[in-house]
């Protein structure tokens, strides 16, 4: 019969896969986790093998999955998909599998990012089948070539599971908690933070921390979580603490406010019941293809009304333990359903 490659790279796609094998009954699975993703893999699934466990080099080339696939006897391909500008494991595996006349059903976990389907040569990363979320994430991938017909709308089971298992123990102390959610973007030569330069300054990150010492009248601390693909910085300015949670639901836990920008990260954190203020910047036009389908409940667009909103948040903190979830981030019921239908499907294809 043979086995079937399950693979994960990134952690938004690992939010997927996670609620779907839980669902359905395990096959002949060999589940390999990239280092990004092994350790929310393997809570879940004792199995679960790291990458460099048959691969000692990470970035593993198109030929190397060839012989992996020939000598596992792999049958079939449920995978994420990731960056094509850093690490293409990941890439590489859907190609080989082609290669090697391997169907493959892979995942697009998030709205944007849609360039991860082709090489910078234009080489196609593209699957056989795709989970998607929406009609318009269905849209794009029609136009950058998949069928019609290899697409499934299934919502998003990853938000699914983070909605029925949102009662996040939120502990309020006298102090306030604020985490700034790193997001990437490609600057022509590397994956980089929007909030700090390559020498791990930035007049965007410091002037939020001057923004927070002149109106949060609290105790309060101030804190900056990397993005998982962006270079550790180098230093970190004064006034703040880098959080180097192993897990992101750690740093959900021990922070109240998060700050971020079109991050999944933070519509993660307003699921989880926590205050969230969205950075919708002018500076940050352009750094992305798409930007999220949600309108958080505190929007800022520049220092000004981030202080207001802050300083709002510090004379009415107690009126906040109670958070609101919009109706935007109510539409995913089901998904985790609709998605381990298609991969059941698919496994007896």
């Amino acid at each position: 019969m043979g086995k079937t490659l399950i693979y994960s790279q990134d952690l938004g796609s690992v939010n997927w896969i996670i609620p779907i094998l839980r669902k359905i009954a395990k096959h002949d699975f060999l589940m390999i986790a990239h280092n990004l993703s092994y350790s929310r893999m393997l809570e879940q699934f004792s199995d679960t093998k790291k990458l460099d466990h048959y691969f000692p080099d990470q970035n593993i080339q198109i030929s190397d999955w060839q012989r992996f696939i020939q000598k596992e006897n792999i049958k079939r391909v449920f995978c994420s998909t990731s960056s094509r500008y850093k690490d293409l494991s990941n890439s590489n595996l859907i190609i080989a599998s082609r290669l090697e006349g391997i169907k493959t059903l892979s995942i697009m976990d998030h709205w944007k990012g849609y360039d991860r389907f082709f090489s910078i040569d234009n080489e196609s990363y593209m699957s056989d089948e795709i989970l998607c979320i929406d009609s318009n994430s269905k849209k794009r991938l029609k136009d950058i070539g998949f069928p019609e017909k290899a697409i499934h709308i299934v919502g998003h089971p990853g938000l699914e599971f983070i909605t029925e298992n949102s009662h996040i123990n939120n502990t309020f102390t006298n102090c306030l908690r604020i985490l700034i959610i790193s997001q990437v973007f490609f600057d022509g030569e590397k994956l980089r933070s929007l909030f700090l330069n390559s020498r791990g300054e930035s007049r965007l990150l410091r002037d939020i921390i001057l923004t927070s010492k002149n109106v949060v009248k609290k105790n309060y601390s101030l804190s900056y979580r990397p993005h998982p693909k962006e270079d550790p910085p180098k230093k970190i300015l004064e006034n703040i603490i880098l959080d180097n949670s192993e897990h992101w639901k750690y740093s959900l836990q021990k922070h109240d406010i998060f700050i971020g920008y079109n991050s999944m990260a933070l519509i993660e954190a307003q699921l989880s019941g926590k205050i969230c203020v969205c950075l919708d910047y002018k500076e940050f036009d352009g750094s992305d293809d798409n930007h999220l389908p949600f309108k958080f409940p505190i929007t800022v667009d520049n220092h000004e009304a981030l202080a207001r909103e802050l300083e709002s948040i510090d004379n009415n903190f107690k009126e906040y333990k109670r958070y609101p979830v919009y109706q935007d981030f109510e539409k995913f019921s089901g998904s985790i359903d609709k998605a381990s239908q298609v991969v059941v499907d698919f496994l007896k294809g």
